[in-house]
């Protein structure tokens, strides 16, 4: 029977790592989700305001002059929303390339890229490390 104190130190980084590795795919995947579900809203927010803007102008249900006024009011609160759900996008796609390791701009890779052991120096390349 193997027990933990019986484990290589090898094995031990390589089960470390791996864990790891679902931990970041776990959070990438939750960003991509929370990002999806924000736009999703939007879009079905945009419908029922629309809906509700042409159902209450059909048939001379509200008088001209408040409708307009209506109108104008749910334009502005869409683009309130819109403006607060785009910034929330983009620092999710922010927080998400940073989890991929994709260059961040200054020829560095962000993420988890930086991690270096002995075990795994060969595997995941260092920022700083000049390619041969």
């Amino acid at each position: 029977m193997i027990t933990k104190a019986d484990e290589s130190p090898d094995t031990a980084a390589k089960d470390f790592l791996l864990e790891e590795y679902r931990s970041f795919a776990d959070s990438f995947w939750k960003h991509e989700q929370s990002g999806e579900t924000r736009l999703n809203f939007f879009l079905a927010l945009i419908t029922a305001v629309l809906a509700g803007l042409v159902a209450m102008g059909a048939d001379g249900g509200v008088a001209g002059g408040i409708l307009r006024v209506i109108v104008a009011a749910a334009l502005l609160g869409l683009v309130a929303v819109g403006v607060v759900t785009f910034t929330r996008i983009l620092k999710r796609n922010e927080s998400t390339e940073g989890i991929n390791g994709i260059p961040n701009g200054s020829g560095r890779l962000s993420g988890i890229t930086s991690i270096r052991t002995t075990s795994c120096s060969t595997i995941i390349p260092s920022p700083d490390r000049t390619a041969s």
